[in-house]
């Protein structure tokens, strides 16, 4: 994997200090593969060709120099490249589709929603967005498919034993009382 990387990451323009992370990445895609099938492509050589060097080919010709971006899904049911953000103590992350995700591009969120807390934050830390492509599709660049939010924590909650709810019965379960 280090000799494909060694020599690709230069080809697009890339430096020799993402090697690590992106050995880092791999590890863990492969680790997560033997439990959930991530990828068909198991050999590391073949992941870095395959995964990571066709997935960063597009920094170059997108005009993303000086910018940061994240790539939420990179097709074939790889999962994409990690974001690493420090939140500030108080705060998480949530990832979440949008709306019409599903609608135009039959995606979903493996996980429903991703909650990041503010102490996720070590060097190996790394963010995941998975998806799971229920057709082909194409996802363009710039497509809008997730929304990123930070929030505040939720405040502590206190609770009160009743006996009965006060409110009205509206049917029960996911029932708009119709």
């Amino acid at each position: 994997m280090r000799a494909t990387l060694e020599q690709g990451l230069p080809a697009l323009g890339l430096g020799p200090e993402l090697i690590e992370p992106l050995e880092t990445f791999s590890r863990m895609l492969l680790e997560k593969n033997q439990v959930m099938n991530l990828t068909a492509i198991t050999d590391p050589r073949d992941v870095a060709a395959l995964h990571l060097l066709d997935s960063l080919a597009l920094t170059g010709l997108a005009g993303l120099e000086g910018r940061t971006v994240v790539d939420v899904g990179t097709g074939a049911g790889f999962p994409g490249v990690p974001l690493a953000i420090a939140l500030p103590e108080g705060y998480e992350a949530h990832v979440v589709p949008r709306s019409s995700t599903f609608k135009n591009y039959g995606i979903l969120q493996a996980n429903s929603m991703g909650v990041v807390d503010y102490t996720y934050r070590g060097d190996n830390d790394q963010w995941f967005l998975p998806v799971y492509a229920t057709r082909d599709v194409t996802i363009e660049q710039n497509a809008r498919i997730c929304q990123f939010r930070i929030m505040k924590n939720q405040p502590p909650l206190k609770f009160t034993r009743v006996e009965r709810m006060e409110g009205p019965d509206r049917g029960g379960f996911g029932s708009t009382g119709k």
